[in-house]
């Protein structure tokens, strides 16, 4: 959610004028550093879950398994947000030579 409403703050502010690839490049880099830190923190506490299938026998309830797809699904949301703010990074870079 952070990285959205930084990308419509951006464009909100920015949308007259064109931004400094600088400044964007140092809102972006922050960002990949705070995604990459969450990330790891979500692999390693997420580590058993991530190794097993969602039954009933380790979850108990429907409830159970429920929610252990949705830990799923959130592991693979922030999995594919690392490359994409990677790769905003690096067009900043790119636009700011």
């Amino acid at each position: 959610m952070l990285t959205i409403l930084v990308l419509v703050a951006n464009i909100v502010i920015y949308l007259p004028t064109c931004p400094p690839a600088l400044q964007n490049a140092f809102v972006n880099g922050t960002l990949l550093l705070l995604w990459t830190a969450a990330f790891t923190i979500l692999a390693i506490a997420m580590n058993w879950t991530l190794q097993r299938a969602c039954t009933i026998a380790d979850w108990d309830t429907d409830t159970g398994m429920t929610v252990c797809r949705v830990y799923k699904a959130l592991f693979a949301f922030a999995l594919a947000e690392l490359p994409i703010t990677f790769l905003a990074l690096c067009l900043d870079l790119v636009v700011r030579r």
